[in-house]
């Protein structure tokens, strides 16, 4: 499965698959707290309904589209009334340990998926399958493979393309159809490894 990226940051962006039709909203915002922030992934939900949704599991479009501006590429989420379930929550700290909630769960990043190797470029955690997984941090893009003896690619982003001449190509995320079934951890730990792999470009050597 292929999930397209509709802006430049994975932070604030919706995803969508091959066909258009959206999948993920990834939402950020400023908590107030020493300038940190938290990240909300959600999914949309085609058959539920926003107005008889549980208040628990299920938040209203208009409700995370307001934290940033209403764009082009929003505005048949919001025509349609799409219900989204939340299925992550990333608190960014840079002061104490991040957190990373998923399924009503809120554990420290490091301790979910810590790093594998001294160079940090390798976290491995678990998925709810019971399959250990592992994010390897390249200078052009994140992939994901089987943390075991097959090493099996599970997911990669391809980058975004930026061209002079004919129209440039914002990031996309490729899943393996095999592992469609722990999907929402998928997209939840790349949106944290993407981050930090991005922020690790930027330090100088």
């Amino acid at each position: 499965m292929n999930l397209h990226v509709t802006r430049w940051s994975i932070l604030n962006a919706l995803l969508r698959d091959d066909a258009g039709q959206p999948i993920y909203r990834v939402e950020t915002r400023s908590t107030g707290k020493l300038g940190g922030q938290e990240s909300i992934i959600t999914r949309f939900e085609p058959g539920a309904k926003p107005d008889t949704a549980s208040e628990t599991t299920l938040v209203e479009p208009q409700v995370l589209a307001s934290v940033t501006s209403q764009t082009q590429d929003e505005t048949d989420v919001v025509m349609r009334g799409l219900a989204e379930r939340e299925v992550g929550r990333i608190e960014w700290h840079y002061t104490s340990p991040s957190l990373i909630t998923q399924s009503g769960r809120t554990v420290e990043v490091e301790s979910y998926m810590p790093w594998q190797d001294r160079w940090h470029r390798r976290r491995a955690f678990t998925a709810s399958n019971g399959q250990s997984y592992a994010w390897k941090y390249g200078s052009a893009r994140a992939s994901l493979t089987r943390n075991d003896q097959t090493n099996t690619l599970v997911a990669r982003n391809h980058p975004e393309a930026v061209r002079l001449f004919g129209k440039s190509q914002r990031q996309w995320i490729e899943i393996a159809p095999a592992e469609l079934n722990i999907m929402d951890e998928i997209i939840t730990t790349f949106v944290y490894v993407e981050r930090r792999r991005l922020e690790q470009l930027q330090q100088p050597v």
